[in-house]
């Protein structure tokens, strides 16, 4: 090898013995690393590779003493200040004369904004998925607004229209009435149809449960009972269904909590060919004979509505109270669920 070629050369290049050793090295790293030849030359050149990569390097040397070749292998060599440099490699093996022939080029700069440009996307992708996580909140919390407010005392409004119906059966006002309930169960319809394109996606079966469990704590504390859960679910629930038994389990917990004085609520989710179900089960006061009435005070009105929305999405809600202590127990098809036009029976589906 030309002696002056081998200095006048920018990269580093170097002859090396498989079992460790630089044998030459050119002026270029000294140059760039700051360690003589003679240092170079008779200290293993493993020792001045970063600790992270020396695995690697002991790797990727044996298989060039077995006649691999290597090609844009990166490591970090330290220089004589106890710095780093990264170093891209390209190396293969002489057969004639045994050495590995290897050049190799300090892309510490490149690396560096590499790096840089590494991090700052990280944190550009922590900062969008921060933004998102505020936007579903911000959208589960104007849902929930929507279900506690517009959506309950439309249901209301058309409950007790339903009673007043009953009584003005015959008489010169039931036309009026029947267009007004004609107007609310359209408006309650709409509202519906708005609430579950605000409904956040990605409710599946890997994530219900947790879902699940961050609502029993909020529940729990709000109520100040504690919540037991009791979760085997086999099956991929879609997140429209997911959502569907969330909100059940809310408006259960919520009659239990609120009304019944339980000391104890447990909570049973799971499914079965065809159906995913969500079991709430209390210890408090029990229901009146008729698990639907609706008082005029409003007493009753959640489960009227939880009953109201269930059938809306073709599934089943059954109601088992004695004096103490109640279940209820919701059903829905685990298909994904689509969101359907308001029906015009949906009210005295619930009376």
């Amino acid at each position: 090898m030309n002696a002056t070629f081998f200095d006048l050369a920018q990269d580093m290049l170097c002859t090396a013995t498989p079992d460790g050793l630089f044998a030459t090295v050119n002026e270029s790293w000294t140059r760039i690393l700051g360690w003589s030849r003679d240092e170079l030359t008779t200290i293993p050149f493993v020792d001045f590779v970063h600790p992270e990569d020396r695995e690697r390097t002991i790797a990727e040397t044996a298989k060039l003493a077995a006649g691999a070749r290597t090609v844009d292998f990166r490591n970090r060599y330290r220089n004589s200040s106890g710095g780093y440099h990264w170093v891209d490699w390209r190396a293969a093996l002489d057969p004639a004369s045994g050495l590995i022939y290897a050049a190799a080029r300090d892309i510490t700069d490149q690396m560096e904004l590499h790096l840089q440009l590494r991090d700052r996307e990280e944190m550009l992708s922590a900062m969008v998925e921060e933004q998102l996580r505020t936007r579903d909140d911000e959208l589960r919390r104007i849902a929930a607004e929507l279900h506690d407010s517009a959506v309950q005392h439309s249901v209301a409004a058309l409950i007790y229209l339903e009673q007043v119906l009953v009584e003005a059966a015959g008489t010169p006002t039931e036309p009026g009435l029947l267009r007004i309930a004609d107007q609310v169960r359209s408006g309650l319809g709409a509202t519906r149809r708005i609430m579950r394109g605000l409904e956040v996606p990605g409710i599946g079966a890997g994530s219900l449960e947790p879902a699940l469990q961050s609502l029993a704590v909020e529940l729990q504390d709000r109520f100040d009972v504690p919540v037991d859960l009791e979760v085997d679910l086999r099956a991929a629930v879609s997140a429209e269904t997911g959502a569907a038994l969330l909100r059940s389990v809310r408006e259960a917990i919520t009659n239990a909590g609120k009304h019944a004085l339980a000391s104890k609520i447990t909570v049973a989710l799971g499914n079965d060919e065809g159906h995913v179900w969500a079991r709430v089960t209390d210890d408090g006061r029990g229901m009146a004979a008729s698990a639907d009435a609706v008082d005029r005070s409003g007493l009753g009105l959640g489960l009227a509505f939880l009953r109201e929305h269930v059938n809306s999405l073709d599934g089943r809600l059954d109601v088992d109270s004695g004096a103490q202590g109640t279940t209820i127990e919701v059903r829905l098809p685990a298909t994904t669920l689509q969101s359907a036009a308001p029906r015009a029976d949906e009210v005295r589906a619930v009376s």
